[in-house]
């Protein structure tokens, strides 16, 4: 069916972007390298180096991807254990991306968490990585395991440089001057300008049972004090349902609404610094705590909750007893309700817009991160001039739609407004075939943006709407449209956090454990009076372990990175 296709294609791209959020938030970006980077290829005759060009744009008859597209074949591995594509040239994507190129690629996959790590430690490398983790972008981003992306632009394919948007390379140049990678999804400020451009959908949100909340009277829901006394209601007159159930991915939607700026370094722009989150105000997390321990204690908030891992929290939401959700914007409503809709479960799950507290607006949902994956040619290739015109077709306007949008006439056509229609060709292709028969989306998108990705989850919307098919309407577009109202872009953030092998990391790492276990045992506390005195050994504790250090580092990257984001 139509219908449990395009649901279940949004279910991935939650799977995806989730990822996303988190592998852009937790660590920076920048760490030290040699400065003494060797040339890539210095062994080829001068007049193989190409000379700057005037006037360039990407549809410049001589763009560099274009003067070569003989047959070659690249090996590339990709370090993403839910990644699904194995094989190249079976999909509609990957063939016309060989037609335009030549480039083919023999694709391979992680198969175990530390598989890359052992590679690069044994310099038994592709020529290409497709890399997911935080870390191991750290470690793969210096001139011992990738060339520097900078330096074979300048010999290979010149124009591309003046291609890049300023702001992909201040986000991407390491210690040593270079950068070895554009990372995937981010937007810059002229694509975050576009209103269709949406936030990253691993933003948290919240959503409740529409149908109950009308069987109940639709009583008012302005803010969480409406809320909590909607749960009282919910909870006499369907005492066995589940009341709150929340994804443990994301920090409960709660603390952003009551003002706790962020589970990352978050900047207090009254004093201009950079705090750890623990020293949000401690009114508003003892608010916070409470609430959280209120829903406990009566009973809205399972203790099992925090023992669900991903698939089970997918089954407890879609069984048709949860009443309300905290989990990522990322087609969690519309997953939802395409089981519902599937399994003939009588009920509507609708995103709910920020709401007060204590009669004040506090909700700010911050985005730090610089991109996503980063696209690595390993000094190992064998052959980086080809290499990097691939990685400059995938980043072209060209290259991103065709990777995420498919081919135009077969897979989406324009509207008026050249925006992408899916065609009903693509939206009649069954779910568990669409991406292996198609390679639209989640397969070769390695330089994919997020304005791209908005606009045709849009498409599908209004091809969806003007089928008149059957089944739930996705609601998932007009929830990050709200999202953005309150979204604040700080990217300067992801660059605080420590480097791996460092005190500070190991700071880092000791307090997030701290966390991970010590706030659930205070929404679980006894009492209120419980959770302020498990709350004073808590911070206490993070200051014990270094957060003061953690904090003096923060501001010192702060301090050194700000100007790049300047505008």
């Amino acid at each position: 069916m139509r219908k449990t296709a395009i649901r279940l294609w949004s279910l991935l791209c939650a799977t995806v972007f989730v990822l996303a959020a988190l592998a852009g938030c937790t660590q920076p970006q920048t760490t030290a390298a040699p400065t003494d980077t060797p040339k890539p290829d210095e062994s080829k005759p001068a007049e193989q180096t190409a000379t700057p060009v005037e006037d360039v744009s990407w549809d410049m008859e001589g763009i560099s991807w274009k003067k070569d597209t003989s047959p070659v074949t690249l090996s590339m591995f990709v370090d993403i254990g839910w990644y699904s594509m194995q094989s190249w040239g079976n999909d509609d994507v990957s063939k016309e991306i060989t037609r335009l190129t030549g480039v083919s690629l023999e694709v391979s996959k992680q198969t175990d968490a530390s598989q890359l790590s052992v590679m690069i430690a044994a310099a038994n490398l592709p020529d290409l990585m497709v890399v997911e983790n935080t870390e191991l972008q750290i470690r793969s981003n210096n001139s011992e395991v990738a060339y520097a992306w900078d330096e074979l632009i300048k010999q290979h394919a010149p124009e591309f440089l003046e291609l890049i948007d300023p702001s992909d390379i201040a986000n991407n140049t390491k210690e040593d001057g270079h950068f070895y990678t554009l990372k995937a999804f981010y937007s810059n400020d002229a694509e975050w300008a576009d209103p269709r451009c949406l936030p990253s959908p691993g933003a948290t949100g919240f959503s409740l049972r529409k149908d109950i909340l009308a069987a109940i009277g639709n009583p008012k829901l302005e803010s969480i004090e409406d809320l909590l006394a909607i749960y009282d209601q919910v909870h006499t007159k369907y005492p066995d349902m589940q009341i709150f159930v929340m994804n443990l991915q994301n920090r409960p939607i709660f603390a952003e609404w009551m003002g706790i700026r962020d589970w990352q370094p978050f900047l207090d722009t009254a004093s201009g610094t950079v705090k750890h989150p623990l020293n949000n105000p401690e009114a508003i997390w003892l608010d916070y705590l409470k609430l959280m321990n209120g829903l406990y204690t009566k009973g809205y908030l399972n203790p099992e909750n925090f023992a669900y891992q991903n698939e089970q929290f997918n089954q407890v939401v879609s069984s048709g007893n949860v009443f309300s959700v905290s989990a990522p914007g990322a087609g969690s409503v519309d997953y939802i309700n395409t089981q519902f809709f599937t399994n003939k479960i009588q009920g509507e799950q609708a995103w709910v817009k920020p709401l007060t507290w204590k009669g004040e607006s506090r909700y700010v949902s911050t985005q730090i991160g610089t991109g996503w994956t980063s696209l690595i040619i390993s000094k190992q290739c064998k052959n980086p001039e080809r290499a990097i015109r691939f990685a400059q077709f995938l980043r072209s306007p060209q290259g991103q739609k065709l990777t995420q949008w498919g081919i135009e006439g077969k897979h989406y056509t324009l509207n008026e407004n050249k925006e992408p229609i899916p065609t009903g060709y693509y939206l009649g292709i069954p779910s568990a075939n669409s991406l292996q028969q198609t390679g639209v989306g989640a397969a070769w998108y390695w330089q994919g943006s997020p304005l791209n990705e908005s606009l045709f989850n849009a498409g599908i919307a209004k091809a969806q709407a003007a089928s008149g098919a059957e089944g739930p309407a996705p609601q998932q577009s007009e929830y990050l449209k709200v999202v953005k109202e309150s979204t604040l872009r700080i990217p300067v953030l992801s660059l605080c956090n420590p480097v791996p092998n460092t005190d500070e990391a190991t700071i880092n790492t000791k307090i997030t454990a701290l966390l991970a276990t010590g706030l659930p045992e205070l929404y679980m506390a006894k009492d209120e009076a419980e959770v302020e005195a498990k709350w004073k050994a808590l911070y206490q504790s993070a200051k014990d372990l270094g957060m003061d250090k953690l904090e003096a580092y923060y501001n010192a990257q702060y301090q050194k990175y700000k100007d790049n984001f300047a505008k």
